[in-house]
């Protein structure tokens, strides 16, 4: 287990879950042009059978709404993991409160929350 210093600087610099976010996002970018892909099938298929007047291929028309089925799926399963991450900023503000809090007196510490109380009911009142 990191300590909580080592884990900060990880957090900080941004050498944490990033890499897992930015392969996330990769992934998703990804999974778009495939679907991208198939739509664009889907459509030229719907263009020539309407030039040629012939049925499109029911097998392969089922296949390629399946594949489309499947990679909305995978999308959707992207966004949700990309979802349950936490944001680098919110990280970093975690890290930062850890430092102030074990370098500051309690009482200091103390005063500053009660003052964060404060600024934050006069904004909710306001």
């Amino acid at each position: 287990m990191k300590s909580l210093d080592n884990a900060c600087r990880t957090h900080a610099t941004g050498g944490y879950l990033p890499g897992n976010r930015t392969k996330l996002i990769a992934k998703l970018a990804e999974v778009d042009d495939d679907i991208a892909a198939i739509r664009t099938q889907l459509a030229a298929a719907d263009l020539e059978r309407q030039t040629i007047k012939t049925p499109i291929d029911a097998r392969w028309f089922h296949k390629a709404n399946t594949a489309l089925r499947h990679f909305r799926q995978e999308r959707r399963e992207v966004l949700a993991r990309i979802a349950g991450l936490p944001h680098p900023k919110e990280r970093l503000k975690d890290c930062i409160i850890a430092e102030a809090r074990a370098q500051m007196p309690p009482e200091v510490w103390q005063a500053l929350v009660d003052a964060a109380h404060a600024k934050l009911l006069n904004e909710r009142g306001a």
